[in-house]
């Protein structure tokens, strides 16, 4: 149950101004969405700052995004906007997630410290755990910009309706199940890299044993 509302606070802590937008939007429109996700943005960087923590790299992330989508609702609202922001919001994300592995932490990384401080536990920061998320991440960017694509295909192909049900379909049926792997699958994930000589700790090479001196 602690595992479970820590990932219920985490998930509305650094995706709450995505949820807020898209919910919203769905339901009662793009301008209301705009004002409650921002509203919404205030609050959580307003907790953030009061318990003098740090804005993550994603909750900056899903606000610019909100503030980007709002902007495009304004000025492309009807058919193109639904048949193509699909297409958008994922090329966006790949170059989000991607752009994390030039820094210091990969984006996995920093959702799997925040998900650990949230049930309040602590990630163990070692060689191989660093380099399952850096492959982690690529994989997702990887993924975004496929996902891409494939909307890209479907909206040029079938109508919007037909396109919308495609979406949602193949959309839930791969992100969900490369999130339960990405989460719950490290560990086995982790020792397959170990057993291939892919992980760090497997292609260190020892060091050098020093000769012994000849004798005179």
């Amino acid at each position: 149950m602690k595992m479970i509302a820590g990932l219920v606070v985490w998930i509305l802590r650094d995706f709450g101004p995505l949820l807020a937008f898209y919910g919203t939007n769905h339901f009662f429109g793009f301008v209301p969405a705009i004002v409650v996700s921002m509203a919404w943005s205030v609050v959580d960087v307003a907790i953030v700052k009061l318990k003098k923590q740090k804005v993550t790299a994603f909750l900056k992330f899903s606000i610019a995004v909100s503030l980007l989508f709002g902007t495009v609702d304004l000025y492309f609202h009807g058919p193109f906007l639904f048949r193509y922001e699909p297409v958008l919001s994922n090329i966006v994300t790949g170059i989000f997630f991607g752009l994390t592995l030039r820094g210091e932490k990969s984006i996995i990384q920093e959702f799997a410290e925040r998900r650990a401080e949230a049930n309040g536990t602590v990630v163990p920061i070692k060689p191989d755990t660093v380099f399952y998320f850096r492959v982690c991440s690529v994989v997702w960017t990887a993924y975004f910009f496929l996902k891409a694509g494939f909307y890209t295909w479907v909206a040029s192909r079938y109508e919007l309706e037909r396109a919308m049900e495609i979406r949602v379909v193949v959309g839930n049926a791969t992100f969900y199940p490369l999130l339960f792997v990405s989460i719950f699958l490290a560990r086995p994930i982790i020792g397959l890299l170990r057993r291939l000589k892919l992980a760090p700790s497997t292609r260190q090479t020892p060091a050098a044993v020093p000769a012994p001196a000849s004798k005179a």
